[in-house]
């Protein structure tokens, strides 16, 4: 019999659900089921490797349609990342990111009040922390117990902080009275290895790359967290009791202004030319970083700093770009 803890990932094609899937069937002491319809990209190499690991089961799933879970078996512990990221998308195509965000939400909830699991961690943002900042001042570094603000509901960047907070209030709902722990960790600049190129760091690798030195909010500040650090995180959560039923930063202190952070990606990709600031997008927040008193009390400690996580994520996008 296998005795292996279950676990669901959902959206585990994508950045963070890949990363965190691939380290939990390399760990062994579970059994790994991903969810994931590759809507938005399709599946790579890398997740083939993946789907050949024996503790590792994949299930082709469109969550936002109801009754689509139907059938799944018990969950230990289930990390729900499913959703339409991207800044250029919170733009582009607002609605998708609504329903995106939504949809399986709603439709894993109705599951898990069938089939409760030991926790639920779900993946909210720290978009959604910018309004209070912005607005009514609250101090950078941001704790949890920020109040969430949408300033504007005609902007469609909030499509995906809006919808992740919805997603906030549902699961600690659903979670409270059906009375299974969860986290609501929100993640604050992951970055790393087959993330995409809608993202700041790999989108100056591209740009750059390609001689194009154009950079957008370049006094805009932010902290970055390298991939294997954030799963570090998830991983001091799976069964941890502390920190049960709260929302929970993921992230680093160190702030590094858009600009300085443009000349470390140039210089670690060994190109050289005059970098120029387009200016912000509407409703980005000057400074974006998370107070992490929380996930260091459970003995978190970052391992990879910027300039090694700059390397890393540049050698896959040089063999894939």
């Amino acid at each position: 019999m296998d005795r292996r803890l279950k676990v669901l990932v959902t959206g585990s094609g994508g950045f963070l659900g890949y990363h965190l899937s691939r380290r939990l069937c390399q760990l062994n002491d579970f059994s790994v089921f991903g969810i994931d319809n590759f809507s938005r990209y399709p599946m790579d190499g890398m997740y083939e490797e993946l789907l050949s690991s024996s503790n590792f089961t994949h299930f082709e799933i469109d969550m936002s349609n109801a009754g689509s879970l139907t059938g799944l078996p018990y969950f230990d512990y289930v990390f729900h990342f499913a959703a339409l990221n991207g800044t250029n998308n919170f733009y582009s195509q607002p609605f998708s990111v609504i329903k995106a965000g939504v949809l399986p939400t709603i439709n894993l909830l109705e599951h898990l009040t069938l089939s409760k699991p030991k926790k639920l961690i779900y993946a909210g943002t720290s978009e959604s922390y910018a309004g209070a900042v912005e607005i009514f001042n609250y101090p950078v570094p941001t704790s949890e117990e920020v109040p969430l603000v949408i300033p504007d509901v005609r902007n469609s960047r909030w499509s995906y902080a809006a919808s992740k907070t919805l997603g906030e209030v549902a699961v600690a709902s659903v979670a409270q009275s059906e009375k299974f722990d969860f986290n609501i960790v929100r993640f604050h600049n992951v970055y790393g290895p087959r993330m995409g190129t809608s993202h700041v760091i790999p989108e100056l690798i591209k740009r750059f790359r390609e001689g194009d030195f154009t950079i957008f909010g370049g006094a805009n500040s932010r902290s970055f967290i390298y991939i294997d650090d954030a799963v570090d995180s998830l991983l001091l959560l799976l069964e941890d009791t502390s920190l049960s039923n709260e929302i929970v930063n993921i992230g680093n202190e160190d702030l590094i202004p858009i600009s300085r952070l443009a000349l470390r990606v140039q210089q670690a990709i060994g190109k050289t030319g005059e970098i120029t600031d387009q200016g912000a997008p509407l409703g980005s927040p000057m400074m974006r970083c998370p107070d992490i008193t929380k996930i260091r009390s459970i003995g978190y400690e970052s391992k990879v700093s910027l300039e090694q996580g700059i390397q890393e994520t540049l050698k896959y996008y040089s063999a894939t770009l």
